[in-house]
C-alpha cells in the first residue's frame, strides 16, 4: 500500500532525526562546541516535515479514513492515541523552539537543559509512537481497509507528495546533511 510505505520511509527520515537530535544533546553536556543555527534547522524540520508533511498525512488522509471505517476500539486509539501524542510531539516542538531562542541569546546551564530535557523527552516520545504506528496500527489499517479505501487513500497520498515534492526532498537533505556531519 503506497500511503502506508510513504509513512514508513518517512519514519526513518525521522530516525535519523533522532540520532542527530540525541547526538546534539550529548554534545551539549559534554560542552562540545554546537551550532545555533543547527539547533533551528532541527527544530524547523520538526515544524516542517514531522508535523506538517508526515503528520499531515496521516490525520488528513489515514487516520481520518480509519476513523470513518472501524467500530469505537480503532477510533479509540486514533483518537486517543495517536492524536494525542501528536499534540504532545506539539507541545515538545514548541518548547524546544522556544529554549533555541533562548540558547541564542543566553547559553548557559539552564537553557542548555530546557533544550536537551525538551529534546530527549520528544526523541522518546517520536520514537514510540514510529514504533506503536509500525507494528500496530498501520498493519491494522492495511488488513482491516476493503481495497478501494486502500486504493483512494493511495491516491490522496499520491496527490499530497506531488504537491510537496520539493520541500519534502529539501528536509531530507537537510536532515541526511546532519546525520554525516554529528553521526559519521
Amino acid at each position: 500500500m503506497y500511503c502506508i510505505d510513504i509513512l514508513i520511509e518517512e519514519h526513518n527520515v525521522i530516525k535519523l532525526f533522532v540520532d542527530v537530535s540525541r547526538k546534539l544533546c550529548c554534545d551539549i553536556f559534554d560542552n562540545k562546541k554546537i551550532e545555533i543555527e543547527d539547533l533551528n534547522i532541527i527544530a524547523n524540520f520538526c515544524v516542517e516535515y514531522i508535523d506538517k508533511i508526515h503528520h499531515k498525512k496521516e490525520e488528513e488522509i489515514l487516520f481520518n479514513e480509519m476513523t470513518k471505517q472501524f467500530n469505537k476500539i480503532a477510533q479509540n486509539i486514533i483518537n486517543n492515541g495517536m492524536l494525542v501524542e501528536h499534540n504532545f510531539g506539539r507541545f515538545f516542538v514548541n518548547e524546544i523552539s522556544n529554549s533555541v531562542n533562548l540558547l541564542n541569546s543566553c547559553y548557559n546551564t539552564e537553557n542548555k537543559l530546557k533544550y536537551t530535557s525538551n529534546m530527549w523527552t520528544y526523541c522518546d516520545l517520536i520514537e514510540r509512537h514510529i514504533e506503536k504506528e509500525n507494528n500496530a496500527v498501520y498493519s491494522f489499517a492495511e488488513k482491516n481497509i476493503s481495497q478501494d479505501i486502500l486504493k483512494m487513500l493511495d491516491e490522496e497520498t499520491e496527490t499530497f507528495e506531488t504537491k510537496i515534492k520539493t520541500n519534502k526532498l529539501e528536509y531530507i537533505n537537510i536532515i541526511k546533511n546532519l546525520h554525516i556531519k554529528y553521526i559519521k
